[in-house]
């Protein structure tokens, strides 16, 4: 995930580290500002990245690929 999450969009924790997401929850939780950033931002990468144009663009590169 940490190719899609970048601190601007989201908070990657390590695997079963409870301190971590405990922390970063608690993060969350008493910063709007910060939770409001990290939504907007992470709309805005799916819109970007998994958008139908980004979809189609990636079908046809496969379809080209074997021309």
């Amino acid at each position: 995930f940490s190719d899609l999450i970048d601190g601007e969009n989201g908070i990657l924790v390590p695997e079963g580290d409870i301190e971590a997401f405990a922390g970063a929850l608690s993060r969350l939780l008493s910063d709007r500002d910060l939770a409001r950033r990290l939504a907007v931002n992470g709309r805005r990468l799916v819109a970007d990245k998994y958008s139908l144009a980004a979809a189609a663009a990636g079908w046809q590169n496969i379809f080209n690929w074997g021309i």
